[in-house]
């Protein structure tokens, strides 16, 4: 009887694990955000600029964020934690979104006691969103951010600022 239903059963395995395949590369080329084009970073000794990569990507899909900044007399965004410092394999950076309505964070800096500093690229975070920015190498999604480091970035005692685009304090936090 199984000798009779073995064609079967791996002609079977053989279709599910093609099918598979298939809507993972579907998927996969969907989701891959595309770079812009000129895309650059600069960086001095004062300050050095981690590799960013486009998040987002213009889509007649996704609403075009407004690039005009927030107040500055209440609080758009907390650096709620700071995971695992000194591990840059697991070192991570929790920020959340307060308030009401989409705050674009494209050009936002994370910055360290040491002029490091993680540019953001064009993200759009909605009311109550996160997103995790880790230290180390990895691929951009749209609630994990990777700086590209090869060594830790953050110290207990560091104060990590969160600045937008012209320099203005949106949130600091002492790591503990």
């Amino acid at each position: 009887m199984l000798k009779r239903l073995l064609p079967y059963i791996l002609l079977n395995i053989l279709v599910s694990a093609l099918t598979t395949l298939i809507v993972l590369t579907l998927w996969d080329r969907a989701q891959r955000p595309a770079p812009l084009a000129g895309q650059s970073l600069s960086t001095s000794p004062a300050m050095l600029l981690a590799p960013t990569q486009t998040l987002l990507s213009a889509s007649p899909f996704l609403p075009s964020p407004t690039p005009t900044l927030p107040s500055l007399d209440q609080a758009w965004i907390t650096i709620a934690e700071v995971l695992a410092p000194g591990d840059v394999a697991h070192e991570a950076i929790l920020l959340k979104r307060l308030g009401e309505g989409d705050l674009w964070l494209k050009g936002w800096r994370l910055v360290n006691p040491r002029g490091q500093a993680f540019e953001f690229p064009n993200l759009t975070l909605s009311p109550n969103g996160s997103v995790r920015i880790y230290t180390r190498r990895g691929n951009n999604t749209v609630i994990e951010l990777y700086w590209g480091l090869e060594t830790s970035a953050w110290q207990r005692g560091d104060k990590v600022r969160l600045l937008d685009p012209e320099g203005n304090l949106r949130a600091e936090y002492i790591i503990p």
